[in-house]
């Protein structure tokens, strides 16, 4: 083996190496962080999130469950919380599982951007009563934003 090439292999090693660590640190950044939060009822009914924070500002590729696991002839639906940056909160609608009993709907493409930055998601669970306002209950658990900073 002669010494040129030696030397030639340890510089593509060197470059190879570079070029991997570059891309190794860019990959993370580029897909986001997906992240998760739910909410399940004391009557059993429950939905389910999971999504992507691109940024301070937005979240998307959300893949919403709501389950009714009861056999109650109540229709079971989920709202899906957010708090902005500059405290307010407001939800995205409700989401309808009119499915028969121990159904689940998907909802996909679920997302949100705005300017005020999006501090956390959270769910909640609801059913439809007939003698008045509906039965709601809050996720224990919720997704707050690894880009938000006030």
């Amino acid at each position: 083996m002669r010494r040129e090439d030696g030397y030639m292999r340890r510089v593509g090693s060197v470059v190879a190496g570079a070029v991997s660590l570059v891309v190794g640190l860019a990959g993370p950044a580029w897909a986001g962080q997906v992240d998760s939060a739910e909410a399940q009822a004391s009557w059993a009914d429950s939905a389910h999130i999971s999504f992507t924070w691109a940024d301070r500002n937005y979240f998307h590729s959300g893949r919403l469950t709501v389950s009714d696991n009861t056999c109650d002839a109540r229709v079971a639906y989920a709202k899906v919380w957010i708090r902005l940056g500059n405290g307010q909160e407001f939800n995205l609608g409700e989401k309808y599982n009119r499915g028969e009993c121990k159904s689940t709907i998907t909802f996909r493409n679920v997302g949100y951007k705005n300017a005020e930055g999006i501090q956390r998601v959270w769910l909640e669970i609801c059913r439809q009563v007939k003698w008045g306002g509906d039965q709601c209950e809050n996720g224990k658990y919720f997704a707050s934003n690894p880009y938000y900073r006030p």
